[in-house]
């Protein structure tokens, strides 16, 4: 979990230290003419660029330097709060290739940040041209030593051009995400006044972005394409194993960032350039570029967090390993009630290998948990859709949602107290201990917030925008989910993994309807069913369909 977030935000410092000078050299400097008004907008425009530069490059090197830490921690099997000795942390960083490609990434990340301050600061932020182009070039060299260290590296043939494959995969990433993601984040500066100077200057930045964007995305899609077919070998591994799903997650999650890219380039660019040339206002227009522009940064954020996840997944072995089996999968197509035999915990605790009696107890807190969520979903399809029965309803979910948190601190790990003998706190040194705990803190957040719910208005019931929030958050958890720690086999690891991805998948898409319909960028009348449908069928998911004995 905790190497999935640490690489979202590394990726992230690398997609905007890359992306900055690529705007500033190839849309903003050719545009910003001798008009003062246009320069004054323009240097607006890069100064922004350069403050979330410094601001991502930053957390990008504290996140590669953390990570050190926790990847000695994942080594020897405990969480980041189980600590990792400095002495053993310097060792790995030093004496392995993956260790000195970190410290060389975090350098090259924190020189971007120095460099994107030293722009910020600078008078005239569009003409520090040689700024920018160091800036890119340090961007660059950090992209290469991440691919240097990414599945592509770890193939036993073919590595070099797998490489080369994923530095235009992610330089290509940050030509359009990136770049998507400045634009989103400067977008009051690029589209926030409907004067004759603001409009021509952003159909001039449209004008020169969205081919670029195009070419960018037409080689992350063959790029992607290429990567996919190397890790996973036979198009069979793309639903069968984690990496294969988290991979259609992160898709999945392309296609609004695609669908807003085709706006702007086939709409809101022709029509900023029709009122540009007429002089006409753009106000219609312009709020369309920013509804689309926060659309394809919504998306293409939530594609960099899963991608994080991605690049700490393993992907499927070519002799079959990392992908469910043929029973495994029958199990896992055929739905059984929740289990109700289950034996006492205290006869399988502390084995050094998952017992079937282990396996059985996880399957049983599945089996309830996920009804106790699809029960959840059915209170937010009444609640979403109002009448009478709803303001009911949103009263009582968010008691029931006590009962299931103490459910899942307590029973989803009966060695640690009150079941059994391991004291709370050296229990969150577990990777997948910390994980239950953060998982019961979650649903607690929502049984407090819902309690307080009864003042909102009737189009933000459920819980407004925490919720979505917290969905995301969940599912990002339940997607990274670890149990190395429990002596599981690499078989059973596979088939809890590819579940986990599964229910993450639909818990993340469930989310992200859930804030677009909030931020309004996605139809009330079809989201207030969707993603209530959505935690329904992640909850019979969980409740009929999870195994582990298989």
């Amino acid at each position: 979990m905790e190497h999935a977030a640490l690489h979202g935000a590394q990726l992230l410092g690398l997609l905007l230290s890359l992306a900055a000078p690529l705007l500033a050299l190839a849309a903003l400097r050719p545009v910003r003419g001798d008009a003062p008004e246009t320069v004054a907008r323009t240097n607006l425009l890069a100064g922004s660029l350069a403050r979330w530069t410094r601001s991502a490059a930053g957390v990008g090197a504290c996140a590669v330097v953390a990570n050190l830490f926790v990847s000695v921690a994942e080594i020897e099997g405990r969480s980041a709060l189980g600590g990792a000795d400095p002495a053993t942390v310097l060792r790995f960083a030093t004496a392995t290739t993956v260790g000195r490609l970190a410290l060389a990434r975090a350098a090259l990340l924190a020189l971007a940040a120095l460099l994107a301050r030293r722009i910020e600061r600078h008078r005239d932020p569009v003409g520090c041209t040689t700024a920018w182009t160091a800036l890119a070039a340090v961007g660059a060299a950090a992209l290469v030593a991440s691919a240097l260290v990414s599945h592509a590296a770890a193939l036993p043939a073919g590595r070099a051009t797998a490489v080369a494959g994923q530095v235009v995969h992610l330089a290509a990433a940050a030509a359009w995400i990136g770049a998507v993601l400045h634009l989103a984040l400067a977008r009051r500066a690029l589209a926030g006044a409907d004067d004759a100077a603001s409009v021509a200057l952003a159909a001039r930045v449209a004008r020169r972005f969205s081919p670029l964007a195009l070419a960018a995305a037409a080689l992350v899609a063959l790029s992607g394409v290429r990567a996919a077919w190397l890790a996973l070998g036979t198009p069979v591994a793309l639903p069968t194993s984690a990496w294969g799903l988290t991979l259609l997650v992160k898709l999945g999650l392309l296609a609004p960032v695609a669908a807003a890219g085709w706006t702007n380039w086939r709409v809101v660019g022709p029509g900023l350039e029709r009122a540009a040339r007429d002089g006409r206002p753009a106000a219609g227009v312009l709020r369309a570029f920013d509804r689309a522009l926060e659309l394809e940064a919504t998306a293409g954020l939530l594609v960099i967090a899963v991608a994080g996840v991605l690049g700490s997944v393993s992907p499927p072995a070519p002799s079959g390993a990392g992908r469910l089996s043929a029973p495994q999968l029958r199990a896992v197509l055929t739905p059984r009630l929740p289990r109700t035999d289950v034996v006492d915990p205290s006869t399988w605790v502390g084995s050094a290998t998952r017992t079937d009696d282990d396996l059985r107890y996880s399957e049983f807190m599945h089996g309830w948990s996920g009804l106790a969520v699809a029960m959840l979903g059915v209170a937010w399809l009444v609640q979403a859709r109002g009448g009478s029965v709803a303001g009911r309803v949103g009263s009582l979910w968010p008691l029931a949602l006590v009962p299931f948190a103490a459910f899942v601190a307590i029973a989803s790990d009966p060695e640690v107290w009150p079941m059994g003998d391991v004291p709370p706190l050296d229990a969150l040194r577990d990777p997948t201990v910390l994980e239950h705990r953060i998982g019961a803190l979650l649903v607690l957040v929502l049984a407090g917030l819902g309690l307080r719910d009864e003042g909102r208005g009737g189009a933000d019931r459920p819980l407004g925008r925490a919720l979505p929030l917290l969905m995301i958050a969940g599912s990002l958890l339940l997607l990274g989910h670890a149990h190395s720690s429990f002596g599981t086999s690499e078989s059973l690891g596979t088939l809890i993994d590819v579940q986990h991805a599964v229910i993450g998948g639909l818990g993340l898409a469930a989310g992200t309807v859930r804030w677009l319909e909030l931020r309004g960028l996605f139809p009330r009348r079809i989201a207030r069913v969707l993603w209530p449908s959505l935690v329904i069928a992640l909850g019979f998911a969980m409740a009929f369909f999870y195994r582990e004995l298989a």
